[in-house]
């Protein structure tokens, strides 16, 4: 039996799922990973995403935090939720400050990398390779709430 090289090439790429709404910030994303390699899924909203989430396997979740329906937060509470295994890289053209104001309600999980827009093309693609690779590992993010109970600063070396 001759398997595809082609098919099992695929398979062994990482899977990426970007969940942005604006279409041209979503196909420019999509082309420069696929470019670097990836195998990418796209999706404009929080529900549709969800559904994509819940259908496949994503190594990778690239996701804008402000969405229409379901926002990023919401498809950020249902990844920590049900799908811990996969990896996320927030994205973002709102002040920190604001976006801070919105993660005090997320469960007590390590808080994913933020990239705030306009991103740089490199930018996204080191930080996913360091997300997939597993470098951000040791450098967890707590949530406000958590850093509330501690002194010091808000990120923490393992």
């Amino acid at each position: 039996m001759r398997i595809d090289s082609a098919e099992t090439e695929a398979s062994q790429r990482p899977r990426l799922l970007i969940c942005e709404d604006a279409p041209i910030e979503r196909a420019g994303l999509a082309y420069l990973l696929r470019l670097r390699g990836y195998d990418v899924c796209e999706s404009a909203d929080g529900d549709t995403a969800i559904q994509s989430l819940t259908e496949g396997k994503f190594d990778l979740l690239l996701l804008d935090l402000s969405l229409p329906g379901i926002d990023g937060f919401d498809v950020l509470r249902f990844v920590q939720k049900q799908k811990p295994e996969t990896r996320v890289i927030l994205l973002s053209g709102t002040s920190p400050e604001k976006i801070q104001e919105r993660l005090t309600d997320l469960p007590g999980h390590v808080l994913p990398p933020l990239l705030l827009k306009p991103v740089d093309p490199e930018q996204v693609y080191d930080l996913v390779e360091m997300q997939l690779s597993g470098q951000l590992d040791n450098l967890n993010c707590q949530t406000p709430a958590e850093s509330e109970n501690k002194t010091g600063d808000q990120f923490s070396h393992n």
